[in-house]
């Protein structure tokens, strides 16, 4: 099933994120320089109650002020929901061209969610390598209708033309393509951390080959240290980005006394990322490449990860090959009146939608 497209109409392009700790919205000028021309952010406490009635009636006070900025009339919006709930499965399956048998295939064989509880997409990757069956690799993009559906609702309530559902997934190309060399043989992992998702996209020829949702959420540190250190929530959050994985792997200097349990929690963590990381590799190289390949050539992190070098470092060193970081909205050219809202460690909060505004200006 391709994205849902609800209709293209001739109003200008908005990009709203909506994950467990708020809402995000950008849109881009359609100048060659990709100029940032607008940016929202309403940002939740991460202990708002997960019940579907609070969620909604904090998404209502959000959308009063997105609306004001961004009147419905005026804009379709693309929506992506980055919460905890992102999954994707990558299968292989008969080559299966049209686009319904593969869906219903893939339902009747339990390969994709229940669509009671989930969107999906399907993706097709392209033909698998293999030199005894025809196949062809799928990958599988799901997440909760909840909150997803509820903010479209919500959205064309208001008067917004719903163009389609995206996910953080696809909005990774654009960065890729700032490395890529054309003809360049390479397998590049493009490795993209949020407080609720970490995905690990792999691409070959500048196409997509391989993604996985990696469990691992930077929010779960933050609710731990505001539970066993009795931290406000900005705090949490600055303690986390700052300072935290610093501590916990070098013993470096931290303006807060972290608890014993909390620091070994913090390393079992990094561990089980690392060896997360070490898995994606493995199965994209036996399963996808059938060991056509000794290992991946580079991993560019970017998001809230390019913001933790510590993090980065260890990465690096578990899996002894070359590891950057990319932080987009560096390379873009911002309004005052934009940079003074993505200032102070915000920016890397747009690193989806920013990438979904230049995939659809792309388009």
């Amino acid at each position: 099933m391709a994205n849902i497209f609800f209709g293209r109409g001739k109003r200008e392009q908005l990009i709203v994120e909506v994950c467990s700790n708020g809402l995000r919205a950008l849109k881009l000028s359609n100048d060659e320089e990709s100029t940032i021309q607008s940016v929202f952010l309403s940002a939740w406490p991460y202990r708002l109650s997960k019940e579907e009635e609070d969620f909604t009636d904090q998404l209502a006070k959000s959308l009063k002020p997105l609306a004001v900025q961004f009147p419905p009339k005026q804009h379709s919006v693309i929506v992506c929901s980055t919460d905890h709930s992102n999954r994707q499965r990558f299968v292989q399956t008969a080559i299966i061209e049209d686009e319904d048998e593969l869906e219903e295939m893939l339902l009747s064989k339990k390969m994709m969610p229940s669509e009671d509880d989930y969107i999906s997409e399907i993706h097709v990757v392209g033909s698998s390598i293999s030199e005894v069956k025809k196949s062809q690799d799928v990958l599988v993009q799901s997440v909760f209708r909840f909150p997803a559906q509820d903010t479209m609702d919500a959205l064309e309530e208001l008067g917004y033309e719903l163009e389609s559902l995206e996910y953080p997934t696809n909005s990774l190309a654009p960065y890729y393509e700032a490395y890529y060399d054309e003809g360049s043989e390479s397998h590049d992992v493009i490795l993209a951390m949020d407080w609720e998702t970490c995905i690990y996209n792999v691409y070959h020829h500048g196409e997509l080959r391989f993604s996985h949702c990696i469990p691992f959420k930077m929010s779960t540190f933050v609710e731990t240290i505001i539970a066993k250190m009795e931290l406000d929530e900005n705090s949490a959050i600055l303690l986390v980005q700052n300072n935290l994985f610093s501590y916990v792997i070098k013993n470096e200097p931290c303006p807060h006394d972290i608890p014993e349990d909390i620091v070994q929690e913090i390393r079992a963590e990094v561990e089980f990322l690392k060896h997360e990381l070490d898995k994606c590799r493995s199965f994209y190289i036996s399963r996808a490449l059938e060991w056509k390949l000794e290992d991946v050539s580079k991993i560019i992190c970017t998001g809230l990860l390019a913001e933790i070098p510590v993090l980065i470092e260890q990465i690096k060193e578990s899996l002894s090959i070359p590891v950057t970081s990319y932080k987009p909205v560096e390379e873009m050219t911002l309004t005052e009146e934009v940079e003074a809202k993505l200032k102070g460690g915000l920016h890397y909060q747009f690193n989806c939608v920013l990438g979904l505004a230049l995939a659809y200006q792309g388009e």
